[in-house]
Formats: structure tokens, sequence, C-alpha cells
């Protein structure tokens, strides 16, 4: 069986230490207790693993493949006694994951509109100048669409966005806002972890390419709940 697996940053997973393209083995594969833990749908991978861990750094995520029994009791979470580590997705492709596997309120179109107000809802967006609306309780959205706006309004839920000129605006509690595109902006309530990416020219490459990846912690005091933020020379300023 194939999946994905999430770890804190340098490929740590439970005080395990893995590396890419490797096989792995343990004596014993048992549910929250023994073995090596994966999730066949990656948007599951972040009940677990967030994109931003406590300590505000970038968790890390792989493709990975069982290569002995899987065991599981929700059919969400699966563990084995061999697994196999594939290369380290970089975060965007991750996005880029989660997007095309959510199937069921995915939208390819450009200038779709999407609202829900179901808790735990995964949605995958494309397309461009779209705009998703939602209300429910511990959902997550990916977005790879430019000039796209996302509204949250439920507690505990996950956005991340690698489209540009990307606007999130989160009114829930303990939320995690992740846009790397250009220009992005986003902003939340206190309690909440924003991560933002700055670009620039490159004459060398002919394109723009990232400078900054940098994530900061809502405390409204030194960033303040209900401004939108961007990332400019390395640091969050307000957008007027």
């Amino acid at each position: 069986m194939k999946g994905y697996k999430g770890f804190h940053k340098g490929l740590i997973c439970r005080d395990k230490q893995y590396t890419e393209n490797a096989v792995f083995e343990e004596p014993e594969a048992n549910i929250c207790k023994r073995g090596m833990h994966f999730c066949k749908n990656p948007f599951d991978v972040l009940g677990y693993y967030d994109f931003v861990c406590g300590n505000g750094e970038l968790n890390e995520f792989a493709e990975v493949e069982a290569l002995d029994e899987v065991k599981t009791n929700d059919d969400r979470k699966f563990c084995t006694k061999k697994l196999r580590i594939g290369t380290k997705l970089s975060l965007a492709e991750f996005i880029q994951v989660c997007a095309e596997t959510a199937k069921d309120l995915n939208n390819s179109k450009d200038c779709a509109e999407i609202s829900s107000s179901e808790d735990s809802i995964q949605v995958g967006v494309m397309g461009c100048k779209s705009k998703v609306a939602i209300t429910g309780f511990d959902s997550k959205v990916a977005s790879t669409g430019n000039h796209s706006e996302v509204t949250f309004m439920g507690r505990y839920s996950t956005v991340a966005s690698t489209g540009n000129y990307f606007k999130t605006a989160s009114t829930g509690e303990s939320c995690i806002i992740c846009c790397t595109g250009i220009n992005s902006r986003a902003k939340a309530k206190k309690g909440s972890w924003i991560t933002l990416a700055e670009w620039e020219w490159s004459k060398e490459k002919k394109d723009y390419i990232p400078v900054c990846v940098k994530t900061e912690y809502v405390d409204d005091e030194r960033i303040l709940a209900d401004v939108f933020y961007t990332i400019k020379d390395g640091e969050f300023q307000e957008v007027v």
C-alpha cells in the first residue's frame, strides 16, 4: 500500500530518524503503539503533522510504501513493520497532492465558488480566481489557483496555498494558514499560526524564486489578530 507520512524537521517521527529513499523495519506493528505509521489520504496526515509544528518550524512530508502487512482501526491511519520512505516532498508538492486528492469537492475550473458548513471537510481548489467559504470545524483546504480567496470561520482548520496573490482570512480559533505563493496575504485569530513566502525576480533564471519562508504565531501583540500580513525583506508586514 502506498501513502504519505509526516515528520518533524529533519525527517524525524516519534524520535526515530528516517532518510529519503530507504527501507525501515520494526519488529511489531500495532496501531498507535508499535510499528511505523502512515496515511493513505494526504489530508489525514495533517491530523498528526500540520504544516507548522508547535515551535513554528515547518513539518516535512514524504511518499511512502508499506512492504509488509498493514493494520488499521479506522481506515485512515495505518501501520506496518516494513516501510519504504520515498523522496521528500516540497511543501508545494504536498499541497498539490492534497488538492488533487480532494475529489469530492475538487474544482479545477476558474472562478469557482465553494461553500460548506460541514465539519472535517476536505476541499481542493486548482482553478484561478476561486472563492471558498468554510464554517465547519477541523476542515482542510489545499489551493493551487492564483488570485483565489478563502474565508474560514471553523476552529482547528488548515489552509494551504501555492497560488500567487492568494488571500486568506481566518476567524476560527487555533488555525494553521500556509500561503507560499507570490504576494500572498493572510490574517487569523489569536492562537493561530501563519506561514508566508517571499519571492524575488532572478535575472539568471528569468523567473521568480523563493528567498524566504517564515512562520509567525498570532499573539495579538507582535503579530496582531484580524490584520492582514504579507512578507517583505524577511519580515511580516501589515497590509495597509
